[in-house]
């Protein structure tokens, strides 16, 4: 039955509109991407790319601030502190250590928020899948 019902949505439902999904992109995914327009003559079974790009505002990744560009002024911040601190920053703290400036972070913006402590760690699906949970807990 569920086999069935798969089957079903994927040819009569997903396969008719998927042609707005997935969209491969020809840039890095920063704040405005260059999709690839693809065509179809066959109600989107097959597609081909016709070689043109469309300017468009990336709206479906985590890097809406744009720090996913491989130019420009977070790109060349990026390289000096890696330079500088070296890569403990794309890790977690139990592999490679602590750095002073994520504590002074820490302590600024707990003091903004004025809260007792605050934690920064870096964006991404296993921030909110797993970090999210380990702090708020369960709710009855």
């Amino acid at each position: 039955l569920y086999q069935s019902y798969e089957c079903f949505y994927t040819r009569n439902l997903y396969t008719r509109i998927r042609d707005v999904f997935n969209q491969p992109i020809a840039s890095v995914a920063g704040a405005k991407v260059h999709v690839m327009e693809r065509l179809s003559d066959d109600f989107n079974w097959t597609f081909k790319f016709s070689g043109r790009k469309i300017p468009s505002i990336n709206l479906g990744s985590y890097n809406y601030l744009g720090f996913a560009e491989n130019k420009g002024p977070c790109s060349e911040q990026a390289i000096k502190s890696i330079e500088k601190y070296g890569v403990t920053t794309c890790s977690t703290r139990h592999e490679l250590g602590n750095q002073q400036y994520m504590k002074e972070l820490e302590s600024l913006m707990a003091e903004y928020l004025n809260v007792e402590d605050c934690i920064a760690f870096g964006m991404g699906f296993a921030t909110n899948a797993l970090n999210i949970p380990a702090l708020v807990g369960k709710v009855n």
